[in-house]
């Protein structure tokens, strides 16, 4: 009893020093690329603001720059501050794992490079406006009970959520699990019935809201004013070449029609990221998860949510990372009957897995082998020695 209590401390030691290692590389190196001009995509799109009118996606933005224009100011108070975001995600997800008893197959999941090593094989999927609707669920199922039995933490809830949708609609993926977390403390009570009513009124409002705008000619009016106004700040132009602010301007059936072409387009696999998808729901399968029923319709829920995501934007490993981060740390609460009854043989297969595929937050071209593991684990190592080399 004692040596097992000792493995698992080396365990959750070696766990975190992992994550550590892995992490603060991500974190320096985009830091650093942020005090060298940002990014058109992982910077721009957290510079949208409401200066000139409402906008969907701009309330991060118009938030920040209540502190500054400086170019200066702002590309050290966003690394800082998003670098702040994913710590406080990572810390609670793994109060989370270290609440409960957890099994072997939690490890596959902790490790499995659809979840937190997701950024780290493709850093052009981090620092996208998901990690607020991620740090708006982990804090909801890790203080439940406080937030649910208290009213000022509720407000607070329902302020973060509020936040989180009017900086980017992708956030609106979370209000399945919200719901289930949700339920699940509650049941059918009045006090579910109210959160029921006032998070989908929040949602309703939200989506009149981007419906409001669709105009292409008034968005590209707004993004052009916007990028007028970085220019002559001081930010780069490069922030304002194709990325968040192209895509701002465009209505749902510009969308649509992009998201076609590349669906249509020989050169790219998008039916991989099906494949993709069942390797990462693998673990969950041999966890028992879909045995209990409510988790069942809420995974059938989730998936129907997510469809028009899929139909009319191309970032399928950022929506499946979305869906994957939701079903793990439903899988970290659970009580699980087998907590400790495997081999620590099998925990070395561990590794395997999170090198065995990874996802691209965007756009498989043929061709390009996803499920190899010797050349994801390749890609991993050379992940971070970019990362060193920044």
């Amino acid at each position: 009893m004692q040596s097992d209590k000792k493995l698992l401390n080396i365990k959750n030691i070696i766990i975190f020093s992992i994550f550590t290692i892995v992490y603060f590389q991500f974190f320096y190196s985009y830091h650093k690329m942020s005090i060298l001009g940002g990014n058109s995509f992982t910077t721009s799109d957290w510079l949208i603001n409401y200066n000139y009118g409402f906008i969907r996606r701009g309330m991060f933005g118009t938030m920040l720059f209540m502190f500054s224009n400086n170019p200066n100011v702002i590309l050290n108070i966003l690394p800082f501050t998003l670098n702040l975001i994913y710590f406080i995600n990572i810390l609670l997800v793994l109060k989370l794992f270290l609440k409960e008893k957890q099994n072997l197959i939690s490890y596959f999941i902790l490790f499995s490079p659809a979840f937190l090593f997701f950024p780290i094989f493709d850093p052009s999927a981090g620092y996208r406006k998901e990690i607020l609707g991620i740090l708006t669920v982990n804090i909801l199922i890790n203080f439940k009970k406080e937030i649910l039995n208290k009213t000022s933490y509720l407000i607070l809830f329902h302020l973060l959520f509020l936040f989180a949708i009017f900086s980017h609609e992708v956030n609106l993926l979370f209000l399945p699990i919200i719901f289930f977390i949700v339920f699940n403390e509650t049941r059918f009570s009045n006090k579910f019935k109210k959160i029921l009513v006032s998070i989908t009124s929040i949602s309703i409002l939200c989506v009149i809201s981007i419906l409001q705008t669709t105009s292409e000619s008034e968005l590209s009016q707004k993004r052009n004013s916007m990028c007028e106004d970085l220019i002559n700040w001081g930010f780069s132009d490069y922030l304002c070449g194709f990325g968040s602010f192209d895509f701002l301007a465009w209505d749902t059936k510009a969308n649509y029609y992009f998201s076609k072409q590349n669906y249509l387009d020989p050169n790219q696999s998008y039916e991989h990221y099906l494949y993709l998808f069942f390797l990462s729901l693998l673990p969950f399968v041999f966890g028992n998860f879909f045995k209990n029923k409510y988790l069942r319709l809420y995974v059938i829920i989730s998936i129907i949510f997510t469809i028009p995501y899929f139909v009319i934007a191309v970032d399928w490993g950022r929506w499946i990372h979305i869906l994957i981060w939701c079903y793990s740390i439903l899988y970290f609460d659970m009580k699980k009957t087998n907590s400790n009854n495997y081999s620590n043989i099998l925990f070395l297969l561990v590794p395997v897995y999170l090198f065995l595929f990874n996802i691209p937050h965007c756009c498989i071209n043929e061709g390009n082998m996803v499920i190899n593991l010797t050349d994801n684990f390749q890609i991993f190592i050379n992940k971070i020695a970019e990362f060193y080399r920044v």
